[in-house]
């Protein structure tokens, strides 16, 4: 609908806060906002926001962004931009980045105005302008610094750091006159922001649990995937009752705070700069309780990992450092480019270190697209039932089941998930009721099932049979054929 004319002047509000405790509002800046336009004469016909959003840079900012883009395009139906103050623009480290905003939008021909100060035309005005844009960008500073020094106080206290903790560690409220108060449960928050949140051992029950991970790494010379299978081979739940999965055994071997010691400084975050990564000998740390497992066990551990995984000789900088050339110079990132790129690291090193590989490259500001393997359509994914029903599937269109068949066939989730999921290959096809024979090289594959020549087919188990017909395999459950081949 076309609007109706209007003898007030068209004009955009661009409206910002970082966080929700903030003096100005969102609210409050569109309400002064509107006061000044009605004196001035000015009519609000589009608004541009960004909540919970720092001013340091315009990344993130996605409500500036449009802004402008808008203006620089030339469809923006206004000629005035209305920001309360100098501040709400931005608080840039560089007051030059601030000026060459307002400048886009000036040789657009669309005005930047602060409702709450006053600046003349001239020399005078643009020099006032220039310094608080610097005062600005100094607050940020400023407080950056006092952030980092309290977090830094805290981390010397004992003091835990945001976020959830891991196995076999609990969160217990330290009041502000230092008395302990009660154990958090995971994922509850203390009561009052003045409390503090320190380490605890869980209970002996998970420590033994602990100790015994490290026991099967260096005693018995077990690979994290034999470890997780035999922890959930015993009925051993994780956290939050699920399975063991290699990563949270490899995520338990790498925890220095088994050690009863909590390290801080592992990264550096400065206004509006990726994180860096520190080198492990400039990190500080603070003994928080006494040890879960020794010192020298955990070294040794550290040492049989980084025998095992070649990555680990290298800093979380360095291997974000080769991921960076790699999009740098072809412009994407994908598991192919950085297989066919000499001297990278696998996949798996970036799993391992970051947790995944979406956020490895969410760190060199590269998209994930993630290959969609191995689950439903709505997103969810494939139940332990699920998987083995496929596997038996893909045995009945061949009649014999190897990796490579698994690998190719995109119903199944990735190899990697099925060996965390049931310990190995050849676990799987054996829960799935499929007999298998392991090669020298060790990969799992099953011979052609024996028909029974009576009944004309092979039991599987769990009411699961193949049988064969015309040359070619099918598969029945529960006496209903689910899988024509």
């Amino acid at each position: 609908m076309q609007r109706k004319p209007s003898a007030l002047r068209p004009a955009a509000q661009y409206v910002r806060m970082s966080t929700d405790h903030q003096r100005y509002s969102l609210a409050n800046q569109k309400a002064a906002i509107a006061a000044y336009a009605t004196a001035e004469g000015f009519e609000i016909v589009r608004s541009y926001a960004d909540a919970g959003k720092s001013g340091v840079t315009t990344k993130r900012r996605s409500g500036l962004s449009e802004l402008l883009a808008d203006v620089v395009s030339g469809k923006a139906e206004f000629k005035t931009i209305l920001v309360l103050d100098v501040s709400r623009w931005g608080r840039y480290q560089d007051a030059d980045e601030a000026g060459h905003y307002e400048f886009l939008c000036r040789a657009a021909g669309v005005e930047v105005l602060y409702t709450e100060e006053g600046f003349v035309e001239g020399l005078a005005g643009s020099i006032y302008k220039h310094l608080k844009r610097v005062m600005a960008g100094e607050y940020s500073r400023e407080l950056s610094a006092k952030v980092r020094a309290s977090k830094t106080r805290l981390a010397i206290s004992g003091n835990a750091p945001g976020g959830t903790c891991v196995y076999g560690l609990s969160r217990q409220v330290v009041e502000p006159d230092g008395s302990l108060g009660k154990v958090l449960a995971r994922g509850e928050r203390k009561d009052r922001p003045e409390q503090a949140v320190q380490m605890i051992e869980e209970g002996p029950e998970q420590s033994r649990v602990l100790r015994r991970i490290f026991d099967l790494f260096l005693t018995e010379q077990l690979y994290p995937v034999r470890i997780a299978a035999k922890l959930n081979k015993e009925g051993i739940p994780w956290l939050d009752g699920t399975g063991w999965t290699p990563n949270r055994v490899s995520n338990v071997l790498r925890c220095d705070l088994v050690t009863g010691r909590q390290p801080f400084g592992k990264t550096t975050h400065l206004l509006g700069e990726p994180i860096r990564y520190n080198a492990r000998d400039t990190w500080g740390s603070v003994q928080v309780f006494r040890p879960i497992v020794s010192v020298k066990v955990f070294n040794a551990a550290a040492a049989r990992l980084r025998a095992l995984n070649g990555h680990h000789h290298k800093t979380d900088e360095e291997l974000l450092d080769d991921l960076r050339a790699v999009y740098i110079k072809h412009g994407q990132l994908s598991n192919a480019l950085m297989a066919a790129t000499p001297n990278m690291h696998r996949h798996t090193a970036y799993r391992a270190r970051f947790g995944s590989l979406q956020n490895a490259f969410k760190l060199v500001g590269a998209s994930y697209a993630a290959r969609p393997r191995g689950r439903n359509p709505d997103g969810a994914r494939l139940s332990r039932d699920e998987v083995l029903d496929r596997i038996r599937a893909l045995y009945a269109r061949h009649g014999t089941i190897t990796m490579a068949l698994c690998h190719a066939d995109k119903s199944l989730p990735p190899l990697d998930w099925i060996r965390a999921e049931f310990g190995g290959l050849a676990d799987s096809f054996e829960a799935a009721g499929i007999t298998t024979h392991v090669s020298r090289g060790r990969r799992a594959s099953a011979k052609r099932p024996n028909i029974n020549p009576d009944t004309g087919t092979h039991d599987l188990g769990n009411g699961v049979h193949i049988g064969v017909h015309g040359g070619r395999y099918f598969l029945t459950k529960n006496g209903t054929r689910r899988y024509g081949i």
